[in-house]
């Protein structure tokens, strides 16, 4: 019952609460109080937290150099609820970690925490029955915090904590009190002498403290699932995803009308601030097509509005050197950031460039790889971005960086025509966008993250999760290169095995977390945010692991994996899988669905060169290898969509 404090749960309990409250006199020192124990503290958290560093150490400090005694530590899931709903002195809450952390419940340290007095050695957490491992118990325990239930209800919870029941009459009412000192602002520590302050203090830090008040009104409920939930997403139903395809061939000079060679797409990328979508093909061929999602098309019919480019805007040339033209070279490492700009590696300058995308006269230079950039990932809300490289090296970006903070001219802004032949002019200023309509881009370079033997393959940038996740080649016998400006950022450097191919890095720091067991080249890597689930693709298997690095499952498809990308609820991945798209369950990598190319004009079984995702879910994108495009869509989610939408805007 979420309308209730811990305390408060049971009516035995409830009924010694009251009598005790109703017996305490009040005094002008300190008020009346219906719990002596304290739901969140330092001493709670530590319990749930035992088996996990740091906070190991700190349970051995705060017991004096030892553990608790084996009893008193977090042995049982079941025996610590029914302490916490029938004990009169323990009143504390969950926290995060038990709902997206199963390493908590498991002693991978090997600690020795004792033996109970019923002969039970404390090891791993003792699980209900519903619960198969620690990771099943924390997906059900996630989803049941998720669901309608929990969801429609979570608004009295707020209150409780943080909000309108959390002091006052309101909260004597809800017997939600606790002790005085426990409250923001219930002394001031500036008029103790030192002995008094000093023990308020201590008292403060291990009794618990309760958060800052930020609501005196009740706080609203939540509008039920299908009002404000996600997005009805296409692989809800994968069998009634259709395919629509689109030939991009494009024509033989001389109004021949010949078709050319196949030109096959290398990279797709929807814009949805401009209606358009985004292609660049294998020569370099950048074409803006009209693209209205939730348009539905009579001719031919499809659930979406698609309309061709008749002539790229720009063609991505390779010049005859690096300072030829070198921001026009075809790369094979592509990435939109904040819907404007265009992100390409790939260069012979080493260069990462940012072309804006509606004038792609304004490109802008950033340079901090000793080798070509191989790989390029960019963050959900389009600001910060990473690199990978030849040099084995990944760079952390800020897409928008203060042009002073960069030493050495390290970006510059090239303002050549996109048709021109020559290398344009290069400054160390954005005097040259003019009318770009928003922000220059100035790509500064934050962090490099050594430690790969070989060249990085892929890399995944997750600012949710705080974390980033580099893959690589073996080494290939030669010492990692060193940036031409290290030493002017902070670097993280480590030393990885000539065999481990996947690394995980703290994105706050850049520190080196650990190395995951593949040893072999990897191809793909991805973060499914909502699960917290790391996958990774070599040339033969896809893995998936926990953010703590643990393997949770293998599989090895019949044909090499090209791409991974996660769905928004971290459930489903769709992979890139030979000449078709592949949907897998993230859990145990089952698959579910597969969509072959070939019926869309692929040649037979040819690779996927270039697909992708709407960052709805909604539609997904495929070339094909005779340089077409395939649109896949569910004209059910579309027909829901439109229907919510004008749900809401009836509801305004």
């Amino acid at each position: 019952d979420l309308s209730k404090p811990v305390g408060a749960l049971t009516d035995d309990r409830l009924a010694q609460v009251i009598e005790r409250y109703e017996q305490m006199e009040a005094e002008a020192d300190m008020p009346r109080f219906h719990y002596g124990s304290h739901y969140s503290s330092a001493g709670a958290v530590l319990f749930w937290l035992l088996r996990l560093e740091p906070y190991t150490s700190y349970s051995i400090e705060l017991q004096s150099g030892r553990f608790d005694h084996a009893d008193r530590l977090f042995h049982s899931l079941g025996q610590t609820y029914h302490s916490c709903t029938h004990s009169s002195s323990d009143v504390k809450e969950l926290i995060p970690e038990l709902f997206c952390l199963p390493d908590v419940l498991l002693n991978r340290n090997g600690l020795s925490l004792g033996t109970r007095q019923d002969g039970q050695a404390v090891d791993d957490v003792r699980l209900p029955p519903w619960a198969s491992d620690a990771v099943d118990f924390v997906a059900k325990h996630r989803a049941a915090l998720e669901c309608d239930h929990v969801s429609e209800r979570l608004h009295q919870w707020v209150d409780l904590i943080f909000g309108a029941k959390q002091q006052g009459q309101a909260a004597q009412e809800a017997h939600n009190v606790f002790f005085y000192l426990t409250y923001e602002g219930a002394v001031s520590l500036d008029t103790l002498g030192p002995q008094q302050r000093e023990a308020v203090e201590a008292q403060i830090l291990f009794f618990g403290q309760t958060p800052t008040q930020l609501l005196s009104r009740p706080h609203p409920r939540r509008r039920r699932r299908e009002a404000s939930g996600p997005q009805p997403q296409m692989f809800s139903r994968p069998d009634a995803v259709r395919p629509y395809a689109w030939p991009l061939r494009r024509l033989a000079g001389g109004g021949s009308g010949r078709p050319e060679a196949a030109d096959p797409l290398e990279f797709i990328a929807v814009l949805p601030l401009e209606d358009r979508l985004l292609t660049i093909s294998a020569s370099g061929r950048l074409c803006l097509h009209k693209w209205f999602p939730l348009k539905p098309r009579s001719s031919p019919s499809c659930p979406f509005t698609f309309d061709p480019a008749t002539a790229p805007i720009a063609t991505l040339r390779a010049g005859a050197s690096a300072d030829d033209d070198a921001r026009f070279r075809p790369a094979r490492s592509y990435a939109v950031a904040d819907g404007r700009w265009l992100l390409s590696g790939g260069h012979a300058d080493c260069s990462v460039r940012c072309m804006l995308v509606l004038k792609p006269e304004v490109v802008v230079l950033g340079r901090h790889h000793a080798d070509t950039v191989t790989a390029i990932h960019v963050t959900a809300d389009g600001l910060s971005f990473a690199t990978g490289s030849a040099d084995t090296t990944a760079v952390l970006w800020a897409l928008y960086g203060a042009g002073s903070s960069l030493p050495g001219g390290r970006a510059s802004v090239v303002a050549a025509g996109a048709a021109a032949g020559g290398g344009g002019g290069t400054g160390g200023s954005s005097g040259g966008a003019g009318g770009t309509g928003g922000r220059m881009a100035c790509p500064t370079p934050l962090r490099v993250l050594s430690g790969h033997r070989g060249p990085l393959q892929c890399l995944c940038l997750s600012t949710e999760l705080g974390l980033l996740l580099t893959g690589a080649a073996p080494a290939r016998g030669a010492p990692p290169a060193a940036s031409p400006d290290a030493g002017r950022e902070e670097a993280a450097s480590v030393t990885l095995g000539p065999h481990e191919c996947v690394a995980v890095w703290a994105v706050p720091n850049g520190r080196f977390v650990r190395s995951l067991p593949v040893h072999e080249r990897a191809v793909a890597v991805a973060v499914a945010h909502a699960s917290q689930r790391l996958l990774v693709a070599t040339q033969r298997s896809v893995h998936v692991f926990s953010v703590s690095g643990r393997p949770l499952a293998v599989v090895s498809p019949d044909r090499g994996v090209g791409r991974i990308v996660p769905t928004i609820d971290g459930e489903l991945a769709l992979l890139s899988e030979g000449s078709a798209l592949a949907v897998r369950r993230i859990s145990d990598l089952q698959l579910l669905h597969r969509y072959d190319l070939e019926a869309g004009g692929a040649a037979s079984g040819a690779p996927l060169r270039a697909f992708s995702l709407s960052a709805e879910n909604h539609h997904a994108f495929a070339g094909t290898a005779d340089g077409g495009l395939t649109i896949y869509a569910n004209p059910v989610v579309g027909i829901q969509v439109l229907e919510r939408l004008a749900s809401e805007l009836l509801n305004l």
